[in-house]
């Protein structure tokens, strides 16, 4: 059993037990088990607007390397005909988009790693969420059970259960 001082001035020498310890360790209350399922909820939507994102980046990548490509081999031509001037404008228009598109492969793979950090984080949180939800419905199902056993022992009476939630 975890105890920590009071913290009071006069009584410092006086150990209380910590709040989890009065609490009775209850478990998750129905708030708690929503809200988890809500965050769990909310990574898997965001994994999937990254994974979007991540799709329309690598796609706007390959566009901009085929332009690439294609101002080269333009730049190529030019100068195979002597138009040196041509020439050089389009090397240096397949150099900036390329950098582009070397900046777009970076942003989806940036955004490839959250997304998969953020499917990473989803699945435990899911269980989580399910897992308290299964033990608060089975705590329930055990006390309506105990309740029925003593109704059977000991006919005519009535006894009332209240379970409170939080």
């Amino acid at each position: 059993m975890k105890r920590r001082y009071s913290g009071t001035a006069g009584n410092n020498h006086v150990l209380q037990p910590s709040k989890r310890w009065k609490q009775g360790n209850a478990g998750p209350s129905r708030a708690e088990v929503n809200r988890a399922c809500q965050e769990a909820q909310d990574k898997y939507e965001n994994r999937q607007e990254l994974l979007r994102v991540c799709q329309d980046n690598f796609d706007d990548a390959k566009a901009l390397t085929a332009q690439a490509a294609d101002r080269k081999t333009a730049a190529q031509t030019a100068k195979g005909k002597g138009c040196h001037h041509t020439a050089a404008a389009l090397r240096c228009e397949s150099a900036s988009l390329q950098k582009q598109a070397s900046t777009k492969y970076k942003e989806a793979n940036h955004t490839a790693f959250t997304a998969n950090n953020a499917g990473r984080l989803f699945r435990p949180m899911l269980n989580v969420a399910h897992n308290t939800a299964e033990n608060a419905a089975r705590k329930v199902l055990a006390e309506r059970s105990a309740l029925q056993r003593r109704q059977q022992e000991w006919p005519g009476t009535t006894i009332l259960l209240v379970v409170v939630s939080v």
